[in-house]
Order: structure tokens, then C-alpha cells, then sequence
């Protein structure tokens, strides 16, 4: 029986769920960072990666793809190089999940492992409601563009509506309220637009040539 181990590790710790095929729940904790120095994030992983029960794949939230992933993909060691340089656009959130994958390389390195986007759901967004109202100089000089994030959590919003509603409503709002809060509005399950562009607090505009 495939069992898929999901990591979240994010800015203030570590979430990991044990699944079945069919998405059932089967093991899981939340393990805030540890304040010791001597205890790195990368440590407190391969311990969870111990404590954990069996798994035969990985799939990690990666809150940021940039303009280069739309879509989960698997992990090599291209695409792991990839996701070091897209680090440097929200270290806060990308180094504790890029530790989560070298952890997992390094202690089973036979397991195939998957980097799901925060970022790629929102790859609908047209032009109107992904540019910032900039001149558009600026906008092709640098690379300027709204992404969109928390998209993980929008699209399990949206699938979870449609089965109880029966059919994808056309137009509809999802609010992720949490440690960070968004809004985005959809069209038959598709973004259309959504108040986070910036990968941190306070910002809203970033280079994606990266």
C-alpha cells in the first residue's frame, strides 16, 4: 500500500501528515521550531523523518514557484537547484522547506519526493489582476508580477465545496485566514484574482527572474 508522508515545513515549524492512497489520515503532528541553537530545523526534520511511521513518497508544500513552476512536479537534482535559487525571493518561508527535502535526500535518498506550489494554482491569474499598477517600464525591466499564495489551501477550499455542493459553484470567494490571511476570487474553480502578491509582510512586488 503506497503511503504518502505531506511536509509542511514552515516559518514557524514543522507539520507532517501520513496518508493512504485514498487520503486517509493515518499519522500526523505539528512541532513548533525549536529556540535552541544548537538544534537546527534540518535536525528537528530527520527527527520527525525517525519518529515517523513507514512512507514510500513525500510531497512538500513549497509556498513559492515563481514564474517556473505551475504545477507539482517531482524533485531532482535540477529541480532541487531551481528551488535553492527561487530561496532567495522569501527565505523565511523556502529555506525551512528546502531543509525538509535535503533531510529526506540524505536519510532516503530511494524515496521518491514531490514539491507541491503555493503559487501554481494562481498561474490563471490574467494579465489585469497579476501586473501592479506600475509603469509597465518598470514591469518588463524587472519582472515585476503578482503571484498569488496560499493556493495549496484554496484549491482544497474549492474541491471540498464542489463535493458538497455537487457541481464548481461559477463564481466564488475563498478566504485562508490563518497565520497569514488572503482572499481570492474565482471562476469555475480557477483564480481570478487574490489580494497576496508580495512573498513577505509588507511586500507586494518582487523579481521572478530567478
Amino acid at each position: 500500500m503506497t503511503r504518502v508522508l505531506v511536509l509542511n515545513s514552515g516559518s514557524s515549524g514543522l507539520k507532517w501528515t501520513l496518508l493512504d492512497k485514498g487520503g486517509t489520515t493515518l499519522a500526523g503532528e505539528s512541532i513548533p521550531w525549536s529556540s535552541d541553537e544548537d538544534c537546527s530545523k534540518t535536525d528537528q526534520i530527520e527527527a520527525a523523518l525517525r519518529d515517523a511511521p513507514a512512507f514510500d513518497v513525500v510531497g512538500h508544500r513549497v509556498v513559492h514557484g515563481g514564474g517556473r513552476f505551475s504545477a507539482a512536479c517531482l524533485i531532482d537534482d535540477s529541480i532541487r537547484d531551481e528551488l535553492g535559487r527561487l530561496g532567495l525571493l522569501d527565505p523565511e518561508h523556502m529555506q525551512p522547506a528546502l531543509a525538509g527535502i535535503d533531510a529526506v535526500r540524505a536519510n532516503r535518498p530511494d524515496v521518491p519526493q514531490v514539491a507541491c506550489f503555493d503559487t501554481a494554482f494562481h498561474a490563471t491569474l490574467p494579465e489585469a489582476a497579476a501586473g501592479y499598477a506600475l509603469p509597465f517600464e518598470w514591469t518588463e525591466r524587472w519582472g515585476l508580477r503578482r503571484h498569488g499564495f496560499h493556493g495549496l489551501s484554496v484549491e482544497y477550499a474549492v474541491s471540498r465545496v464542489t463535493q458538497l455542493h455537487g457541481e464548481v459553484p461559477p463564481r466564488m470567494i475563498v478566504c485562508h485566514l490563518g497565520g497569514g490571511c488572503s482572499l481570492t476570487a474565482l471562476e469555475r474553480g480557477r483564480s481570478i484574482d487574490t489580494t497576496m502578491g508580495g512573498p513577505r509582510k509588507g511586500s507586494n512586488v518582487h523579481r521572478i527572474g530567478v
